[in-house]
């Protein structure tokens, strides 16, 4: 008799262990299914770790919550932390310009005042203050856009010009004492940048590189100097690769600030030295071309950005140095005698001050 009882005892246990059996399965079937049929596989698993995606899903489907719902709540999480790093971003970007904030154009125009020398040691120097305008429009595309890709989202263009018109040259070595007043020159150079904006807490930073092109004309100046000596005009043509930096952040709700600082692996450049400008007497001189190819520019500033309704009022000392290598040798007719020429390793140097406007 107790054997008998043992044994329905026995069966009904089995019975109830096949049954949740059953169900389990049963269970995990309609959470595979379910979730099959609502195609949402990829968006939870971008969102959530492999295990809390399987736990979810289960967990939906034994509680009969709708994937819906759950994906909607999850979402709006996602998104409120979204929005709220979007707001933090813009409260924090440098410029209303910026991907970041209202708009996608960006004008710079700004007026420039500097000391400029140029010397080539042992042989003369030329020195003086130099003015003249720099322009900048930046384009950054917004997510989604045909031009945003993941390691490029800001595209610049660069021109600048500047002009002495009261420089100094003074000579050295066998010519030293003898000066020429007054010369004058103008640099312009054009540039193409594109970058990678990001944000990192209150701090913008930008990386950015291209390419540059950099004319000087040195080609109007005195006859001959104090002591007699005859002259001649200049023209280089640099180009050049720039690798820089900006790094832009607030000081208050109306002053930001942006330090930059760029390298310009010198590519390669031609000095054309107009020889034929110092025929004199029958004595003849011909024009004379000089490739170079090794130097490299440091550039750096610091820019103070006041906001206004319309545009930002900006300030910005800065300084620019090149050094360039000497030049390939050429033969070339000087005064009735052919000579060896070449164009000697020189450095500039330019400080001063932009003043200007963003909008």
């Amino acid at each position: 008799m107790r054997i008998i009882k043992l044994q329905k005892l026995l069966v009904k246990v089995f019975c109830l262990i096949i049954m949740m059996t059953i169900f389990m399965f049963v269970s995990s079937a309609d959470a595979e299914v379910y979730y099959r049929d609502q195609n949402r596989g990829r968006a939870v698993s971008n969102s959530l770790d492999a295990w809390e995606s399987v736990h979810k899903r289960h967990f939906s489907a034994i509680n009969k919550t709708s994937f819906d719902d759950m994906e909607r709540n999850h979402f709006k999480t996602v998104n409120e932390k979204r929005d709220s790093n979007e707001q933090k971003i813009r409260n924090n970007s440098y410029r209303d310009g910026s991907r970041f904030g209202n708009g996608k154009h960006q004008f710079d125009v700004k007026y420039r005042y500097s000391y400029y020398t140029y010397d080539e040691p042992d042989v003369m120097s030329q020195e003086g203050f130099m003015h003249g305008i720099d322009g900048q429009y930046s384009y950054r595309p917004s997510p989604g856009d045909s031009l945003y890709f993941n390691y490029i989202n800001t595209y610049m263009a660069d021109i600048q010009y500047r002009m002495g018109s009261d420089l100094e040259y003074n000579a050295r070595g066998s010519q030293a004492g003898s000066t020429m007043n007054p010369v004058k020159d103008y640099i312009l150079e054009l540039r193409g940048l594109v970058g990678r904006e990001y944000t990192l807490d209150n701090v913008d930073v930008m990386v950015y590189s291209g390419f540059g092109y950099r004319y000087l004309n040195d080609m109007n100046k005195p006859k001959t100097s104090t002591l007699g000596y005859l002259s001649y005009g200049r023209e280089a043509t640099y180009y050049y690769l720039p690798l820089g930096f900006e790094l832009f952040s607030r000081i208050d709700k109306g002053l930001e600030y942006t330090i930059k600082g760029e390298y310009d692996w010198f590519l390669y450049g031609q000095t054309i030295s107009h020889g034929s400008d110092m025929d004199w007497c029958g004595q003849l001189s011909e024009d004379m071309t000089h490739n170079q190819h090794n130097g490299y520019a440091l550039k750096g500033s610091v820019e103070l950005a006041k906001r206004s309704p319309n545009f930002d009022f900006v300030v910005e000392p800065f300084f620019e140095y090149w050094s360039i290598d000497g030049s390939d040798t050429s033969h070339a007719l000087i005064l009735g005698t052919y000579q060896d020429m070449y164009e000697p390793p020189n450095f500039t140097v330019e400080t001063g001050i932009k003043l200007g406007v963003q909008f």
